[in-house]
C-alpha cells in the first residue's frame, strides 16, 4: 500500500505543479503588476511540494500527511468562494470541477495513508504561543483570502480582466496557508518544525515583496507586509525553540516494518 500512496501522491503533485507553475506562474511572469501573483504561485507550489513530497518519502508520517492536507484544504475551500468561472456570462455553477479532478489522486492517497499504522512520534505538548499566533494570523489572512477570492469571482469572464488565470484565487489560497500551518505546528503528535518553517518562509517572502512592490495587484501593503515579515520571523524563532534538538529524521521515529 505504501507504494500505491507514493504513486498517487506523485501524480497529484505533478498535476498541481502544472496548475500553479504553468497556468498561474508562467501566465503572470515576473512583470510589472504581476510580481506578487508570480511569487504567490511559486510559494503555493512550495507548500504543496513540501507537504506532498514528504508523504512520498514517508507514507506513515502523520506530520507529512497533515502538512499536505492543509495545503489541499486551502485550495479547495477558496474555490467555494470563487465558484465556476468557466463561461462567458457570469458564474456557471458553484464550483470549478477542475480543482476537484486534479485533487482526486492525492485525496485517495491521504485516505489510504490514514489506514497505515502511524510512525511513532514524540509526545510534545500543545504550544499555546504558536497556536495563538496561528489563530490570529489565520483570522487576519482569512479577510485577505476572501477579498482575493471575490476579486477572482468578479473578474470573470476572462476577457473582462487581464488577471484571468486564477491569479487572485492563488493569492487567496497562499494567504490562508501560513496561519493553518502554524496552528498545525503547535499541535502534539502531528506538529513539526517543517510546517512552522515553511509558514515562516511564506510569510516573510510574501511580506517582503508586498513592501517592495506596494503598487502591485494583491499586495499586502506597507503595514500588512511588515506585519507578515514580523510574524514569519517570530514563528521561525519559536519553531527553532520548540523543536530544538531534533535532527531531520528525529521528528518521528523509524517507521514500522514494510506494509
Amino acid at each position: 500500500m505504501s507504494t500505491t500512496i507514493r504513486i498517487l501522491t506523485a501524480i497529484g503533485l505533478a498535476l498541481y505543479a502544472f496548475v500553479f507553475s504553468f497556468i498561474v506562474a508562467a501566465d503572470s511572469g515576473w512583470t510589472s503588476d504581476e510580481r506578487i501573483h508570480f511569487t504567490g504561485a511559486v510559494l503555493m507550489g512550495l507548500a504543496l511540494l513540501v507537504g506532498m513530497g514528504r508523504l512520498i518519502l514517508r507514507p506513515r508520517d502523520r506530520m507529512a500527511l497533515v502538512h499536505g492536507a492543509v495545503a489541499l484544504l486551502a485550495v479547495l475551500l477558496v474555490q467555494v468562494v470563487v465558484g465556476d468561472p468557466d463561461n462567458q456570462g457570469g458564474q456557471a455553477g458553484p464550483y470549478d470541477i477542475t480543482y476537484l479532478i486534479v485533487s482526486i489522486p492525492y485525496i485517495v492517497a491521504v485516505i489510504l495513508a490514514l489506514r497505515l499504522p502511524a510512525e511513532k512520534g514524540g509526545r510534545r505538548k500543545l504550544d499555546p504561543v504558536l497556536l495563538g499566533i496561528g489563530l490570529i494570523g489565520l483570522a487576519v489572512t482569512l479577510l485577505y483570502a476572501l477579498d482575493q477570492a471575490l476579486m477572482q469571482r468578479n473578474s470573470w469572464p476572462p476577457a473582462s480582466d487581464p488577471h484571468h488565470n486564477s491569479h487572485w484565487a492563488t493569492m487567496a489560497q497562499i494567504g490562508m496557508i501560513p496561519g493553518l500551518l502554524v496552528i498545525v505546528s503547535a499541535l502534539p503528535r502531528v506538529g513539526s518544525r517543517v510546517q512552522a518553517l515553511v509558514a515562516a518562509f511564506i510569510a516573510v517572502t510574501l511580506g517582503t515583496v508586498s513592501v517592495l512592490y506596494r503598487e502591485d495587484s494583491s499586495s499586502l501593503g506597507l503595514v500588512g507586509g511588515t506585519a507578515a515579515v514580523a510574524m514569519g520571523i517570530v514563528v521561525g524563532a519559536l519553531a527553532v525553540r520548540r523543536f530544538a534538538g531534533d535532527t531531520p529524521h528525529a521528528e518521528v521515529s523509524a517507521a514500522a516494518p514494510g506494509s
